[in-house]
């Protein structure tokens, strides 16, 4: 099997981006009674900028890139850590993805967010097949979704 590489893609930081735009404004504008645009806009992106910045700073910092091969996921960033298909001690499913861990407490965590998604989906999906060690929670709608 070809190594899988997963990164996030930047349309997602964008998105992100523009919606906590149009929320602070939103908020500013109606709830806190703001009625000057010239002073909204700029409080409201300086605000954006630094929320979003700050969350793409500690994604690329704690996860950079995850790498799935025949035997392992990889997690690589500042705490990069490897897990072996066989050491897979639980599955967290959730809304965006799913969390893997294995013998420490830091999960390696492949979100709908990753480039390759689907077909990292599929590896974890044929590795766990069958095997009884491995607990599996979350939403049992997007256990389905993602791994049945």
């Amino acid at each position: 099997m070809e190594k899988i590489r997963l990164k996030v893609n930047p349309k997602y930081w964008v998105i992100f981006f523009v919606s906590f735009f149009a929320f602070a404004n939103v908020f500013l504008y109606y709830f806190a009674g703001v009625n000057s645009i010239q002073l909204l806009l700029p409080i409201t992106f300086v605000a954006s900028v630094i929320v979003a910045g700050s969350a793409v700073a500690i994604s690329r910092f704690n996860q950079r890139e995850v790498i799935i091969d025949d035997k392992e996921i990889k997690k690589v960033g500042y705490n990069s850590e490897a897990i072996l298909f066989s050491n897979i001690k639980r599955v967290e499913v959730g809304t965006g993805g799913f969390s893997i861990y294995g013998s420490s407490k830091s999960p390696i965590n492949i979100s709908t967010m990753h480039s390759n998604f689907e077909a990292a989906k599929e590896v974890l999906k044929e590795k766990i097949k069958g095997k009884k060690s491995v607990e599996i929670t979350g939403y049992q709608y997007f256990i389905n979704k993602y791994l049945n």
